[in-house]
């Protein structure tokens, strides 16, 4: 039960931490370094969020 705690809190900072770099992003000149950390961070909370779901039936 802690791990899945443990995977929500995460899920959750990252979500933020996202958001957070989506507002910095410029309107104009966007550095491809910006989109690609972006991109990292939206896989990495997708990953996170089938760890999650595949372990819907946790005991504990």
């Amino acid at each position: 039960m802690e791990e899945k705690e443990k995977l929500k809190r995460d899920i959750a900072e990252m979500e933020a931490r996202l958001e957070e770099m989506k507002k910095n992003i410029p309107a104009h000149s966007v550095k491809p370094q910006q989109i690609i950390a972006i991109e990292e961070l939206e896989e990495e909370i997708s990953e996170a969020k089938k760890r999650l779901n595949e372990g819907e039936d946790w005991n504990g």
